[in-house]
């Protein structure tokens, strides 16, 4: 009788303790969405804060509590270790419940159904520029997913304090039954979410300027309209994210020529209206008033202005994500600051204040000095 006790008991542990551990696979995307999810649901409001007006909730400034500085840069990172860990999860989750006959919890599908949406939406932003509305619209939906999967991760937090709490460890345990067939099906998985993210970024073909070399007698300084421009390969850019234009996007040309001492740009972009305004006066009857909407961001009275900024050395993480290195959010300033390691050459182009006069700002980004507020 003592021994069949005995034998019993120790069957019960051993189903208890096979119970309460969980896949390899499980676990390990576990981590990496719990991860990549947090640092996603913590980044996009100040991304949404540091957006175009109009969409913006904030007009563009960041407010002190939420998180600053290369806040897009890091963004595009967790993106990268998200898409491949959702993909994994959602094939895991409907495969084994499939197998093994499980009802599936609506919480469960709110957090995959969201973080696939958030998946798709991204990876459109990143190609829709040319066209407003499918943009904006997959900037609503992509605004939703966000959203959606902020409540449900919530819920399933709460829920694992409180009913499962047990199998918090279990269901993180990284070394317990480790099996590395699940880590070599997730490489090639992660290598194809990543070129799908970033192959605008990673192939140079397709957005690399020509410049044309031309003989310098050809360079007529007093009319630059004369140079031969039909020369010059042009190269297309869809831009997003902008005040005015067509819901904030628009496609620019861009073409160069060189004498071997000289280069010179032509950019022609799409714009339903010619901007030459900035902080303009007006007679009144009580005197001057200045024509000003918003004196920290003036967007209505407000000249077009088109910039080229580059580094002024090779680098490589300017080559594959460009702004997103040196443009930080927060700062006190609309749209952020820039703070670089590498300095970073800015050609600044103003309808009012530079255009006049035939010519442009050369500026520079460079360290920021906090206390002067000059970087």
């Amino acid at each position: 009788m003592t021994h069949h006790v005995a034998a019993h008991s120790t069957h019960s542990t051993a189903s208890l303790r096979t119970a309460s551990i969980y896949p390899h696979s499980f676990r390990l995307l576990h981590w990496l969405l719990m991860a990549s999810l947090l640092v996603l649901i913590l980044t996009g409001p100040s991304l949404h804060t540091i957006a175009r007006p109009e969409w913006s909730l904030t007009h563009g400034v960041l407010p002190g509590w939420l998180w600053g500085g290369r806040v897009l840069m890091i963004h595009l990172i967790a993106a990268a270790v998200f898409a491949p860990s959702i993909v994994a999860a959602a094939w895991v989750y409907f495969r084994r419940r499939r197998r093994k006959r499980l009802p599936y919890k609506w919480n469960h599908l709110l957090l995959l159904g969201g973080g696939l949406v958030m998946l798709l939406t991204g990876l459109l932003l990143q190609r829709l520029q040319w066209q407003p509305t499918l943009y904006t619209t997959a900037r609503a939906v992509h605004a939703l997913g966000w959203l959606l999967m902020t409540g449900s991760l919530l819920w399933h937090i709460v829920m694992a304090l409180v009913r499962w709490l047990r199998l918090l460890v279990p269901a993180f345990h990284p070394w317990a039954d480790w099996q590395w067939k699940p880590v070599a099906l997730f490489i090639p998985l992660a290598v194809v979410t990543t070129w799908l993210s970033f192959s605008g970024n990673l192939l140079p073909v397709g957005r690399t300027l020509v410049a044309t070399r031309i003989a310098a007698g050809d360079n007529a300084i007093d009319d630059l309209a004369a140079l031969p421009w039909q020369q010059a390969p042009q190269l297309v850019v869809y831009l997003a994210n902008g005040v005015g234009l067509h819901s904030g996007c628009t496609r620019a040309g861009v073409q160069a020529l060189h004498d071997g001492r000289e280069i010179y740009f032509r950019v022609e972009w799409d714009d339903p209206r010619e901007n030459r305004h900035f902080w303009p006066w007006k007679k009144t009857a009580e005197g001057w008033e200045a024509l000003v909407t918003n004196p920290r961001d003036e967007i209505i009275w407000y000249e077009d202005k088109f910039g080229l900024c580059f580094p002024v050395q090779r680098w490589r993480q300017f080559e594959l994500i460009g702004c997103a290195v040196v443009c930080h959010a927060g700062g006190g300033w609309a749209y952020g600051y820039k703070h670089s390691p590498v300095v970073i050459d800015d050609w600044f182009w103003k309808a009012v204040r530079t255009d006049p006069v035939g010519q442009v700002d050369d500026k520079y980004w460079y360290r920021l000095d906090r206390e002067n507020k000059d970087g």
